[in-house]
């Protein structure tokens, strides 16, 4: 099972947990069984994932990012990239 959140009005998922044991007051959200990957042939794209809680269905939005997103993405690739580097020199994987 997965816990996922909802932003306040909207459908659209501000939260996933895939151990939804630690989550101690579930009241907010919804336990669902799965969640459907994101197309991939939209790579490139910021993906938003929406879920109905009356149908209990998922859909993603897609959106081009902007250029301040897409140097956000950038920076946060390198970041990853950095971290990732240090733990290989480090004998840590």
């Amino acid at each position: 099972m997965i816990y996922i959140e909802l932003e306040p009005n909207s459908t659209k998922v501000y939260l996933r947990h895939h151990d939804p044991e630690k989550i101690q007051d579930k009241s907010k959200g919804f336990l669902v069984e799965s969640i459907p990957e994101p197309d991939k042939s939209k790579a490139g794209m910021i993906e938003e994932l929406h879920f109905n809680p009356e149908t209990k269905e998922f859909w993603y939005e897609y959106y081009e990012p902007t250029p301040d997103e897409f140097e956000q993405m950038k920076q946060r690739i390198e970041l990853m990239q950095q971290a990732l580097d240090e733990l290989i020199l480090k004998g840590g994987m």
